[in-house]
């Protein structure tokens, strides 16, 4: 599953640029929807048409989780197998890992949510960086 993953996924964190979300997911994306249902079966997700087959090509689907339990759950299952998606999923890893915080700006911990999203803004940063 690592080399699948290895070739066909994806770690991204979404979010952060003119938003205060920012939130993780995990693609695969693939043409063989049977290997991604087993993917949804296992871990949960969704699996998601994502183009329609052509005179070119044929139709593409993604798997996709977005639940930190689930994406951690993956990740461990994997990550000891993967060589080039290595640092993602660490970087996913860590990202999983830290708290849900979140209050309005009048709350007593208003700076500790602030500090975390700029934690999870410099993952987001750092794994932009790891694809080019």
């Amino acid at each position: 599953m690592a080399g699948f993953f290895d070739g066909e996924g994806c770690v991204r964190v979404l979010g952060g640029d003119k938003t205060s979300y920012v939130g993780i997911h995990l693609f695969i994306t693939n043409t063989y929807k049977p290997i991604l249902d087993r993917l949804k079966n296992k871990y949960g997700g969704s699996v998601l048409l994502r183009n329609k087959s052509t005179d070119k090509h044929k139709t593409c689907y993604q798997w996709r989780l977005s639940s930190k339990s689930e994406i951690k759950c993956f990740i461990l299952d994997i990550i000891e197998y993967s060589i080039e998606k290595k640092p993602q999923l660490q970087l996913g890893l860590q990202y999983c890992d830290l708290p849900t915080l979140t209050v309005n700006r009048y709350s007593k911990h208003y700076k500790e949510v602030l500090e975390l999203q700029n934690t999870r803004k410099q993952i987001a940063l750092e794994l932009q960086q790891l694809k080019r």
